[in-house]
């Protein structure tokens, strides 16, 4: 019996996708290496007012969507997807204690700063909250976006001493998972960066 040349060229095509290697996995770590920023170097005066009292950092919480391992981005207003084959090593969360408290102890504007979980007293708490994190990709190659909510409070007193919402963007040099993800770390450390020059004043 012979085969037809349409069969014979699908059941080629069949074989070749059954036998082709599938797409490697990558993964990103989203932490990039501290740079210098405001918050690094306090004025003298800021200095020599420093607090006496350790600055607490309470672990960060994320909105739902974003608190994954996946890389978020968006080709249509108000929509969001995840990214396949490519994720990151850490959560966001992680990745934004970790610049905060480097961020902050930089700073030289506190005596000390430390895990809100560590044990230690303070009437100097911050609470940040990572709202968005994501490729906007609409229009090729995109721009990283990045939002945080952050408060200041005296847990001791049971008093609000500041709030407010910090955004920054980054423009994306690749329409892919890695562009995406190199725009994400310096609009976070952006957004990080301006957040700690507000504690420093807020607090002092």
């Amino acid at each position: 019996m012979k085969r037809s040349p349409l069969l014979a060229l699908v059941l080629l095509l069949v074989g070749c996708s059954i036998f082709e290697p599938p797409q490697a996995h990558r993964r990103y770590v989203l932490e990039a290496a501290p740079v210098p920023s405001a918050s690094a170097s306090a004025s003298a005066s800021a200095v020599a007012r420093k607090k006496e009292a350790p600055l607490l950092v309470f672990s960060s919480s994320v909105a739902a969507f974003y608190d994954t391992l996946q890389i978020a981005y968006s080709r249509t207003p108000g929509t969001r997807d995840y990214y396949q084959f490519s994720s990151l090593t850490e959560t966001p969360a992680k990745a934004l204690n970790a610049m905060l408290l480097s961020e902050l102890e930089r700073s030289g504007a506190f005596r000390s700063v430390a895990s809100a979980t560590s044990g230690i007293s303070g009437n100097l708490l911050l609470t940040t909250k990572l709202e968005e994190i994501f490729h906007e990709a609409s229009a090729p190659p995109g721009t990283a976006r990045v939002t945080l909510s952050a408060q200041l409070s005296d847990p001791i007193g049971r008093k609000l001493i500041a709030r407010r919402t910090f955004t920054a963007s980054s423009d994306v040099s690749s329409f892919d998972a890695e562009g995406a993800v190199a725009g994400m770390r310096a609009a976070l450390a952006s957004a990080v960066a301006e957040e700690a020059a507000w504690v420093v004043q807020a607090a002092l």
